[in-house]
Parts: C-alpha cells; structure tokens; sequence
C-alpha cells in the first residue's frame, strides 16, 4: 500500500509513517513512498561470511650505499554467502508483481576462495647526505565481488513500453555470473629521486608506472541473438515464455563479467619543490613554500557493444536500425 513517509534529517536511516503530511512532526520532510515487502521470512536467513588467513615474510640487505628491503605476503581468502534470489517481474504500469518474486525465489549459498602471493620490493640508494634514489616494485589485487562469480543469474523483466531505441519496447535483463573470473592484478613500478639542501630546501622528482592485468569488465548481447544464451534459464511463466516467443518486440541485454585479454597501462611523473624562508626575520621565519606538479596518462583497449546498429542509406542518412 502506498503511505506518507518522512525522514528525520538528523537521524539518516529513519523513518515513521505519517497518516498525512499534517500529522508528520514539524521540520522534518516527507515524500510519498511506495512501502517494501520485507515479511519473507528467508531474509533473515542471508549472511555473507568472509575469513582471511595472510602470512608475511620480509629481509633486508645492505651493501654500501644502497639498502634493499623485499618481502612477500601471502593472502588465502573464503567468502561464504546465503541470499535470497530470484527472476523479478514489473507489470506495465512499473510496479514489481512481489508474488511472483516471492514464488519464484529460493535461498542460494555459494562460496569462493583464492591466493593470492604478492611479492614487494624497495632499494634506496644514497649517494651523498643530501640525495636519495628510490626504486620499488608491489603487486596488488582486486577480488571479484562473489555476486561476478555467481552461477545463479539475475533476471528481470520490465513490461512497461518505454524502453529500446523508440523508447517503445518492454526490457528483458539478464545479468549471468563467471565463475572462471579471475582476480584483477596491479604490477605497480616506482622511481623517485630527493635532494636536500642546507637551508631546509626539498626537491623531489618521481615516476611511477603501473600494468593492470584481467580487468574485470562486462561483455554484453543484446537483441535476438542473445535469446539463445538464456531461453533455457528464464523462468516457465507466459510472461517469459512470450519473449522467447517473441523475441523482436522486447528490449533484450544480457551482460557476463569477463576477464579482458589486454592489459591497461597507467603512467605519470610528479615532482615538488619545498623551501623554507629561513632568511626571513622573527616570526616571519617559519614561512615558506610547497609546490606541486603531477601529470598522468592511461590507456587501454574497450570493447565497445551497440544494442542496435543503424541501417544508413545511399545518401548516408540514418533511416533506423536493426539487432
């Protein structure tokens, strides 16, 4: 049922039905809301567990001038989770049919597990008291949200006309999780030089580079074509039944996670300079200037899909499209 619903401003999270927005305590706001369902007792049932195990080794070396410190750490990752899934239907006027969803969902526990080993590695060398050159290596990671890795797809069908080039078309979307994803990975290349002055002056000059490898990315199929890859996982309702049946008269887009095959690459230089006014007199003296410059550049290769590709006629001129 609809309700008159305000939120208390100093108190974010919080929220008090109203009879009508004269009953509502003064200097709060209210807005109308359409109430969620939240009697399914199996969301009190959802959980997500994640237990974490690292291990870390490290030396050093001197010789003369330059000092190398490296290590590596060794992570072993589980994730354990239970939650209520399901297909989510919308009836023509956008209003979700919450029977169906409560019919047709069911609790779905998964787990997901990985090592990572990243090793790290700095050499500092000083030449003279007043300059130092720094080199380093680390690799990092980031891990899939257990939702990518899901081999139970998200699906949704949105009966209200509006969507599709025309802005005329129900949409079916289907979101299918990899479970062969991998983790994305950083091999991360430091370089700085510092100089130091008697006068309490700092120079410092830096480049960093970074590679990032599996990027986690989605691929998407949208159209007729997609039909085939998710007729057999749509749910044994007409209302599904008639997009299978149908496929040309809906909005379709189905999106996987995957690993991309190319790498992106980050690079920069930054430098800075620090003076202090040491010349300056009394209270004056503390004074002093900092100053900063970075430059960045990125690059990489996206694909890039198009729901529909436009029919051009002899004159060049877009007369509509096709899947």
């Amino acid at each position: 049922a609809d309700a008159i619903v305000f939120m208390m401003s100093t108190v974010p999270g919080l929220a008090i039905e109203c009879a009508s927005p004269a009953t509502c305590p003064a200097g709060t706001e209210f807005r109308l809301q359409r109430k969620a369902d939240y009697s399914d007792p199996r969301l009190l049932e959802e959980f997500t567990k994640e237990q974490e195990l690292a291990g870390y080794l490290q030396g050093s070396l001197k010789i003369g001038k330059l000092d190398v410190v490296g290590g590596v750490r060794i992570t072993r990752v589980r994730v354990d989770s239970t939650n209520l899934a399901g297909p989510r239907l919308y009836d023509t006027l956008g209003v979700e049919d919450t029977s169906f969803t409560s019919a047709n969902s069911a609790l779905v526990s998964e787990s997901a597990s990985q090592t990572d080993i990243l090793p790290r590695i700095l050499a500092n060398f000083r030449p003279t008291d007043n300059k130092v050159f720094r080199l380093g290596y680390y690799m990092s990671v980031a891990r899939p949200q257990i939702s990518l890795l899901s081999s139970t797809p998200a699906i949704s069908l949105l009966l209200k006309p509006v969507y599709g080039p025309d802005s005329n078309q129900p949409f079916l979307q289907v979101f299918k999780g990899n479970p062969d994803l991998k983790p994305a990975t950083t091999h991360n290349f430091d370089f700085s030089a510092e100089f130091y002055d008697e006068s309490a002056g700092v120079l410092k000059i830096g480049a960093f580079y970074k590679s990032i490898n599996n990027l986690l990315e989605n691929n998407f199929n949208s159209g007729e074509g997609a039909i085939d890859d998710i007729a057999d996982i749509l749910p044994d309702d007409p209302r599904f039944q008639d997009v299978i049946a149908n496929p040309d008269d809906y909005f379709i887009r189905v999106a996987v996670p995957y690993n991309p095959d190319t790498a992106a690459h980050i690079w920069g230089i930054e430098a800075s300079v620090e003076k202090r006014f040491t010349f300056l007199p009394g209270p004056l003296a503390g004074l002093g200037v900092f100053a900063n410059y970075t430059y960045t550049d990125s690059s990489k290769k996206q694909r890039i899909t198009w729901d529909y590709s436009p029919i051009v006629d002899e004159n060049g001129d877009v007369t509509g499209v096709e899947s």
